[in-house]
């Protein structure tokens, strides 16, 4: 087989594959835009009429622990006089770790 022929069969393998390549680049930019404007039109249709989710979907807001207060009106675990667990033998509010 002479180089020519040769040379000529590679160029046009080469031809053949940027031509399947562009055909398949044109289709994934064809089917991006075909998502996008599917996801936009969803988006629109959602902010024109927004769906009430359901009460078990909705996540519930976390509860806040109520702080006990002592008779002297102060946190319990602070407190010197009922001797709480936040104050040392010394009457010294103990360090709190973060």
């Amino acid at each position: 087989m002479s180089a020519q022929i040769w040379f000529d069969m590679e160029v046009g393998k080469a031809f053949e594959y940027r031509e399947k390549t562009q055909a398949l680049a044109v289709k994934a930019v064809t089917e991006r835009a075909a998502k996008a404007a599917a996801k936009a039109a969803a988006k629109a249709a959602e902010k024109a009429a927004p769906e009430e989710k359901p009460a078990a979907a909705a996540k519930a807001a976390p509860v806040k622990r109520k702080r006990v207060k002592c008779e002297h009106g102060r946190q319990r675990s602070l407190c010197k006089d009922c001797g709480g667990s936040g104050v040392c033998e010394h009457g010294r509010v103990r360090s709190v770790s973060v």
